[in-house]
């Protein structure tokens, strides 16, 4: 059944993220995909990235400006094309050493077994107030 696929297919993306592989991740993705964190365009990481490379300066821009503390998906909302992540964080700012909690919603879209689409949804006041300088 496709939507126990599709869930299985972001279950295997968030163990490669926790791991660190990113290659695992960026394999997920349709050429095409299109990725975007919504309300974080100031931040170095913010905007919207298309395709798999757009994907990989995406991970690259995070992991330069923050370090993960913690990362927790809680809960799985999937339907025949879309699996809803909900979860929290806590990061740490490599330039202010602060860090934030955010509850986030992520939002995954695919067709033949690859993302092609993903929104994050996040505490973005919280995520700002941590990377502005004092």
């Amino acid at each position: 059944m496709r939507i126990n696929q599709n869930r299985r297919t972001i279950e295997k993306i968030y163990a490669a993220f926790a791991a660190g592989d990113v290659d695992v991740v960026l394999a997920a993705m349709a050429v095409d995909v299109d990725w975007e964190s919504l309300g974080l365009e100031e931040l170095p990481f913010g905007g919207n990235y298309r395709g798999v490379e757009g994907v990989a300066r995406f991970f690259d821009a995070v992991a330069a400006q923050e370090e993960p503390l913690e990362f927790e998906v809680e809960e799985f909302v999937v339907n025949d094309t879309t699996v809803v992540a909900l979860g929290h964080e806590q990061m740490r700012v490599h330039s202010t050493g602060r860090t934030y909690r955010s509850p986030w919603a992520q939002v995954w879209t695919l067709r033949a077994g690859k993302v092609t689409k993903f929104r994050a949804y996040m505490d973005t006041a919280a995520m700002r107030a941590a990377h502005e300088p004092q």
